[in-house]
């Protein structure tokens, strides 16, 4: 075996479990909000806190949002911007403009995987003697890799490629390459989950805890002290 093989392995499996802690994050912050929203309003209600006027004072300026429709779009014209471009600037479009070329070629090289999963899978597929059970089963896989190949979350099309024996794609360094930048995503959207006050409400063990949690927020969003 290669060296960049096991390299290759290492962050596929850093990969899968950063992606299973970020839906295992998300799960806590959605179970925890319903409980820290009630929590919220007993509290304004027992310290006499109007939310509604806080929110109407604290939004009041808020830009009118047909108004920021009108705006153009961010969409990015590079041909004008490189025409333009400091060399600082040109360089980084570059930059941007290799990574999309990467990301493209890595992606063509997983869409290679699911075709032929969708071969083995693919209702339209399937023989006429195969069990109903089975053949739902098979249309959950395909739709399960369909949406890991839409989501980018390729190590599922290599874990379903490992069980039909198909030939996973070799290019072990430049998938390295783009799992590598994709783990430092997942690792700030798990940060960023992990700063919300949904997420820090599951962690407060007492009544004390969960005052401070939302006197901070009343601070935060609307310069409240209570």
């Amino acid at each position: 075996m290669s060296a960049a093989y096991l390299k290759w392995q290492r962050i596929v499996n850093q990969l899968r479990f950063l992606y299973l802690d970020l839906t295992l994050t998300e799960e806590i912050c959605g179970e925890a909000a319903r409980a820290f929203q009630q929590y919220y309003s007993d509290f304004c209600e027992r310290h006499d806190i109007d939310i509604r006027a806080l929110m109407a004072e604290a939004y009041k300026d808020t830009p009118d949002p047909i108004a920021e429709h009108a705006l153009p779009s961010e969409e990015k014209n590079i041909a004008l911007q490189e025409e333009n471009a400091s060399d600082e600037e040109f360089d980084k479009l570059m930059e941007e403009a290799a990574e999309i070329h990467e990301e493209d070629s890595i992606h063509k090289a997983f869409y290679k995987v699911f075709k032929q999963l969708a071969k083995k899978l693919h209702p339209d597929r399937q023989p006429r003697e195969m069990p109903p059970a089975a053949k739902e089963e098979n249309m959950k896989l395909f739709k399960k890799a369909r949406e890991a190949l839409d989501d980018q979350r390729y190590f599922v099309l290599l874990d379903l490629a490992e069980q039909y024996n198909i030939e996973l794609p070799t290019n072990y360094k430049e998938q390295s390459k783009w799992m590598s930048k994709e783990m430092k995503k997942v690792q700030n959207q798990i940060h960023d989950q992990r700063q919300t006050a949904n997420y820090i409400f599951s962690e407060c063990d007492t009544d004390t805890d969960r005052d401070e949690l939302v006197k901070m927020v009343l601070r935060e969003h609307y310069n409240y002290y209570v």
